[in-house]
């Protein structure tokens, strides 16, 4: 376990961002309606959280996974998934009921993804330069 901490650390930052990015998204998607949680935004302007937290999230935990490369060895799927997954998500179409319920249970796929490559995941006994 001693091993995997600066794994843990890395991937629980990313998921962190992850998280958040789809926070920002769910609340853009439901923003629409006036009976939502997030509150009732139609002047155009709440478009600037996928520019501004969104994208910016999605980015950064991609290139933290991508950068976990170097050191360990872990299943494909955990770098390519949340990228397909949160790739999706990420495109501000039209605001969407089902596109907020899909953000909602992204959101909670994504650390059973995470938990399952942290078993897996093998430190690399040699860097090769």
């Amino acid at each position: 376990m001693k091993r995997k901490i600066e794994y843990l650390v890395s991937i629980l930052i990313s998921l962190a961002l992850l998280e958040i990015g789809l926070f920002g998204a769910w609340g853009w998607f439901w923003s629409g309606f006036p009976w939502s949680p997030f509150g009732y935004e139609t002047c155009g302007l709440e478009v600037l959280v996928f520019l501004f937290i969104v994208w910016p999230a999605f980015i950064l935990a991609e290139l933290i996974r991508l950068g976990l490369l170097i050191r360990w060895k872990f299943p494909a799927y955990m770098w390519y998934l949340p990228l397909i997954l949160c790739g999706f998500v990420s495109i501000p179409l039209y605001k969407d009921l089902t596109m907020g319920i899909y953000c909602a249970a992204v959101m909670l796929v994504l650390p059973f993804i995470d938990l399952t490559a942290f078993r897996k995941a093998e430190r690399k006994e040699r860097i090769s330069q």
